[in-house]
């Protein structure tokens, strides 16, 4: 169960950043243009570190949280 709630919660989490993304084509654009503006040859953690890229996908999850609850038992 925890390899399919890891699966999930990142596929999940993904759909909706892109889903967002495709609402906003001036969002997309400054997004680009940050992304663009990095350092050739970027790795993929470096990027996670560009202040507009994080503020989004945060602000993506708290509207769509993954997972909203986790029952007790």
């Amino acid at each position: 169960s925890i390899l399919a709630a890891s699966y999930d919660t990142t596929n999940v989490s993904l759909t909706f950043v892109l889903m967002q993304l495709s609402r906003s084509p001036v969002e997309q654009q400054r997004l680009r243009d940050e992304i663009n503006g990095a350092a050739p040859g970027t790795r993929l953690q470096d990027l996670l570190r560009l202040p507009r890229c994080v503020a989004f996908i945060d602000e993506t999850l708290r509207l769509y949280p993954p997972v909203w609850s986790i029952p007790r038992y």
